[in-house]
């Protein structure tokens, strides 16, 4: 009777097993099982668009029947299998008491995570953002948050849309960094005055190998979408080159870091994975759940940085931020927050995500395009950066077909931008001629093998130096050139500290 009782509350809903990494096999689910997900997925659609089409109410009751029976159908022949059982044995003593003893023994399967206990909660505030942002009303303001809330996000973040349709895909590189790599995936809940927000994340701890592995890497992923008009190219270059759905964890970048030593975190943004937004406490702006609005992204980020130092252990000093692509958003954000951080590594990121955003779309919507960025989208990694003085290395993949306009070319490279902003913020009164000179020099390609200075490092240029002198040898010091395109892996060497060659 008891085990009956335990059992009844997943009736209607039980927690969907991929895999067990113990066998490290893919869970064969029973037959019923197949056939009741087959029935949700395809024949519950079909059902609903002929309600919509004769508007009957024999249709709806035959909906509704079909949806319930299929997942009370569902449940029940998963409570046949031993194997599901023992696993959702595993799932009920980590819900009631979520020990690391239980959930070490979770961490052996692979499942939907969403019943995955969460290992850390913190309360973070993203109100300083927030206030900073351009306020409008009227029409052109209705119409821009209507942009950004429908397919705006989604193609500046297409992964919300692809992430589904490869999750195989994402399984079997998930299953490959625990098996192989001794990855812990960890569920990190974060709350803020604007989103509450849990993150799909994964840590590589390699402190006990020490060197490289007491300092800690945080990933912030990018997603090869931050132009707007890119997103047909990308979804035929999705379906051809792999590579293309960097932007979760599983398939990112966090590969270099881990091969070079160093302890890694790595997050999904908020929609992307197992990561969701929950809800929001923001009254004047609803956050759609599984979306990542600058306020949730950002709340994510501060959440796992909290991780890091209060579970984790590292202190501020000893953590390196990489933000690749769009991910350079939170990875700037995280260092004008923390000002002492080890490091901050960006790669084939942009200043403003504006222009990029306003060549690619027609020339008519450009003040819609314009007040859905400044007002819904706001990802300007300048501002964020005017604050930061510490370590830095900004990597420019000389071919980058997604972050120049035009696509490809050195000179339109948003990664100019920002480099020319931080040295002129950092060199200090500057003469035109002076700004001029290190423009013309970031616009080159430069052989950065080895450097007579390294930001990141912190050999910095001397103090000595004046004028275009001194400009250029701090954008020497920060900038390293990378030949490649945007979204091939970054080589282990781009994340060297000097201290360990």
């Amino acid at each position: 009777m008891s085990s009956i009782k335990r059992y009844a509350k997943y009736i209607i809903s039980s927690p969907k097993l991929y895999r067990i990494y113990q066998t490290q096999q893919q869970y064969v689910p029973p037959i019923l099982e197949t056939i009741s997900d087959a029935t949700i997925t395809y024949a519950l659609p079909i059902t609903i668009l002929l309600t919509v089409y004769n508007r009957k109410l024999s249709y709806v009751q035959l909906s509704v029947l079909l949806y319930v029976a299929s997942r009370i159908l569902r449940s029940l022949s998963r409570l046949t299998s031993p194997q599901y059982l023992e696993f959702l044995n595993h799932v009920d003593r980590a819900s009631e008491s979520a020990t690391s003893e239980n959930i070490n023994v979770l961490r052996n399967y692979d499942f939907e995570f969403k019943y995955f206990p969460v290992v850390h909660s913190a309360t973070v505030s993203v109100q300083s953002y927030v206030d900073a942002q351009q306020r409008e009303s009227g029409v052109l303001n209705m119409l821009s948050y209507a942009m950004a809330h429908t397919f705006g996000i989604r193609l500046i973040y297409p992964g919300l849309i692809l992430g589904g349709v490869f999750r195989s895909m994402l399984e079997d590189a998930r299953a490959k960094l625990v098996v192989e790599k001794h990855g812990k995936r960890v569920k990190i809940e974060a709350k803020s005055e604007h989103a509450n927000v849990c993150i799909d994340a994964m840590v590589f701890d390699n402190r006990e190998h020490g060197g490289a592995g007491n300092y800690l890497v945080i990933c912030c992923e990018g997603n090869a979408g931050e132009a707007f008009a890119q997103l047909l190219l990308m979804l035929f270059m999705l379906l051809a080159h792999f590579q293309f759905l960097a932007g979760f964890y599983e398939i990112g970048m966090l590969g270099g870091a881990l091969s070079e030593g160093y302890s890694v975190l790595g997050w999904n943004h908020p929609g992307f994975g197992g990561s969701t937004v929950r809800f929001s406490f923001n009254a004047r702006l609803k956050i759609k759940a599984g979306v990542p609005y600058p306020t949730s992204e950002l709340t994510g980020v501060l959440g796992v940085m909290d991780y890091a130092t209060q579970v984790l252990g590292f202190k501020e000093s000893s953590i390196i931020v990489y933000g690749w692509s769009i991910g350079g958003f939170p990875a700037t954000y995280l260092a004008s927050r923390f000002p002492r951080l080890k490091g901050l590594i960006l790669d084939a990121t942009f200043d403003d995500i504006l222009p990029l955003a306003v060549p690619r779309m027609p020339e008519f919507m450009t003040p819609l395009v314009i007040s859905t960025i400044r007002n819904h989208v706001n990802l300007l990694n300048t501002a964020n950066l005017e604050n930061y003085t510490g370590p830095l290395r900004v990597i420019r993949r000389t071919e980058d077909e997604i972050i120049a306009d035009p696509p490809g070319v050195l000179n339109g490279n948003r990664g100019n931008g920002l480099l020319i902003d931080v040295v002129v913020k950092r060199a200090g009164n500057l003469a035109p001629n002076d700004i001029a000179a290190v423009t013309e020099w970031v616009r080159q390609p430069h052989d950065t093998d080895a450097p007579a200075y390294d930001s990141l490092s912190g050999a910095n240029p001397p103090g000595s130096l004046e004028g275009k002198d001194r400009a250029i040898a701090l954008a020497s010091s920060i900038l390293r050139d990378y030949k490649s395109t945007h979204c091939t892996p970054l080589p282990k060497e781009y994340y060297r500290l000097r201290q360990f060659q």
